[in-house]
C-alpha cells in the first residue's frame, strides 16, 4: 500500500500504526519513548522528589526553633515569676530570644 505523506496533513507525521514518519518516509523510531525523553522525565522526577525533600526539611527545622524558642520563654517567664531574676535581666533575656 502507498503511503500518502502530507496528503491530510495527519498523515504527514503520522503514518500506518501510529509511527512517525519524515518527508523521506523513513520511521525514525521511538517517537515519545526517545531515551532523551527518558531521561528527562527521570531528571525531572529527580528535580521534583529533591525540592518536596527540602521543603520538608525546612518546614519541620522551622518548627523546631519555633518550640524551643517557645520553650526557653516559658522557662524565663517561670524565673522571673518565682523571682530569680530582675525585671531588667528578665527584659533584656527576652529580647535576646527573640532576636530584635
Amino acid at each position: 500500500m502507498m503511503h500518502l505523506r502530507g496528503y491530510n496533513g495527519f498523515d504527514r507525521f503520522f503514518g500506518e500504526n501510529g509511527y512517525r514518519y519524515f518527508e523521506d518516509g523513513v520511521n525514525r523510531g521511538f517517537d515519545f519513548f526517545h531515551p532523551a525523553m527518558i531521561f528527562m522525565a527521570f531528571m525531572a522526577f529527580v528535580v521534583f522528589v529533591a525540592v518536596v525533600v527540602l521543603v520538608v526539611l525546612f518546614v519541620k527545622k522551622s518548627n523546631n526553633r519555633k518550640f524551643e524558642s517557645n520553650e526557653f520563654v516559658q522557662i524565663l517567664n517561670q524565673k522571673y515569676i518565682n523571682g530569680e531574676i530582675s525585671d531588667e535581666e528578665y527584659l533584656a533575656k527576652k529580647k535576646a530570644l527573640r532576636g530584635k
